[in-house]
């Protein structure tokens, strides 16, 4: 039995054991949009522009960055505040690492330190500007200063391509439709 049956069965499971399944599938849901969005701006662009590996990681970083925000609101109201500290502690730190692992192998343990350094503030500035926002829009109203608007206009800029519609709105839609398959709730209400 992997560990992810165990939440789909409603048994428990530790803030850690939470954590490290949520943390890998933050990365690779990450970086599958992250590749859709390149597939996208490339498509548009005919081929002539394209997106440099290290511009796809810190597209990356943006989906991750957004994804942690979501958690850490859903995790205060499942979890309450002690427990939500612990869980998103630990859910940062495996997804900072497993990231840097998995671009960047070669990097030695001070170039990696530093690179740590620079996402968990990245992070952290992340989460402040969130804050500030709604997460969704209600029915009738623009989704102007929602998370998910301001994460789309991040993303847009990343590309080179401030304030374009296209790219703010597909990186919207690719987020929304990855909380589904993230399972955030599930997983947060498995923790015991």
């Amino acid at each position: 039995m992997g560990l992810f049956d165990k939440f789909k069965k409603g048994q428990t499971v530790s803030v850690d054991d939470a954590a490290k399944a949520l943390s890998g599938r933050i990365l690779k849901v990450s970086a599958g949009n992250a590749e859709t969005v390149k597939k996208f701006y490339e498509e548009q662009t005919n081929g002539e522009l394209e997106i440099d590996a290290w511009k796809l990681w810190k597209i990356v970083f943006e989906f991750e960055f957004l994804f942690l925000h979501v958690s850490d609101r859903m995790s205060f109201d499942i979890l309450g505040q002690d427990r939500r500290s612990v869980f998103l502690d630990r859910l940062v730190e495996l997804t900072v690492n497993s990231t840097i692992d998995t671009a960047f192998p070669e990097l030695g343990s001070e170039e990696r330190g530093n690179l740590k350094g620079s996402m968990l503030t990245d992070y952290n500035a992340s989460q402040y500007e969130y804050g500030q926002y709604r997460m969704f829009a209600n029915k009738k109203e623009s989704t102007k200063d929602t998370v998910f608007w301001e994460f789309g206009k991040k993303v847009a800029e990343r590309i080179g391509q401030p304030m374009n519609i296209l790219y703010i709105t597909l990186s919207m839609d690719l987020a929304i439709a990855s909380l589904e398959v993230l399972h955030l709730n599930s997983i947060l209400q498995s923790i015991d």
